[in-house]
């Protein structure tokens, strides 16, 4: 397994946007550059046990897992349909649909306070196992080409929210009442990555037709409206 770490996207300021009708970017002219570093890919690491006694039948190892990255790419107003399989390989009848909640956002940096631009709709079903083969749980995210409207490269994440299995775990010491404990529920990022919505070439049924110039083979002016505000909502 791969996965990517010590990525930095700025502070953002939510006030501090420029929108138009097809496409949504934060500004970020007034903030200081900040490091990036290239993926860093590493394996599962133990948690518990010990590496050395690895397959001795009196260790039992347990390994970390973490959030994959998937990038996505599409076409502005296309209806956008997403199909993930989730499924354990310790555990060949994993039913993740019934009890479980599944939300999938678009926005425009990586940070839960940044601009949202799309909500994805999802669905779940769980497929019962057949002989050798595993079940698994199909998470399905759509996109409606009526929401589809922008373009621009965007961050987005997959998470659930499941049942919280806390037998036998000490309750930590910062948690006392009124904070609940156990707690009913667990959250879980399993997918993150990048988004790249292309612009049409074609119009459909939900975008706007752009104007042509000239008698033939004349160019496209995209009728573009910006808006500009600043930190302390004026425009500067």
């Amino acid at each position: 397994m791969a996965a990517y770490g010590a990525f930095r996207f700025g502070r953002d300021n939510p006030s501090l946007i420029a929108s138009t009708a097809q496409m949504m970017v934060e500004a970020q002219s007034l903030m200081p550059g900040e490091p990036t570093y290239q993926p860093i890919p590493f394996y599962p690491s133990i948690v518990s046990g010990s590496g050395a006694q690895l397959g001795a039948s009196t260790d039992t190892q347990v390994w970390a897992n973490y959030p994959g990255r998937c990038d996505l790419t599409f076409y502005q107003g296309d209806d956008v349909t997403i199909p993930l399989t989730i499924e354990d390989p310790g555990d060949i009848t994993p039913d993740m649909s019934t009890t479980w909640e599944w939300s999938a956002q678009i926005r425009v940096c990586h940070t839960y306070h940044s601009t949202l631009v799309n909500t994805f709709a999802v669905k779940d079903n769980y497929v019962a196992p057949v002989g050798d083969t595993a079940g698994y749980t199909e998470v399905t995210l759509f996109l409606p080409r009526t929401e589809n409207v922008f373009v621009g490269r965007y961050r987005w994440d997959l998470f659930s929210l499941s049942p919280f299995d806390a037998a036998g775990f000490p309750q930590p010491p910062d948690v006392i009442a009124p904070e609940p404990w156990p707690p009913t529920d667990q959250i879980r990022t399993w997918l993150y990555g990048a988004v790249t919505i292309l612009p049409r070439v074609t119009s459909t049924d939900v975008l706007p037709a752009l104007p042509e110039s000239g008698d033939g083979g004349g160019t496209v002016t995209p009728q573009q409206q910006w808006l500009f505000v600043g930190p302390n909502g004026l425009v500067p």
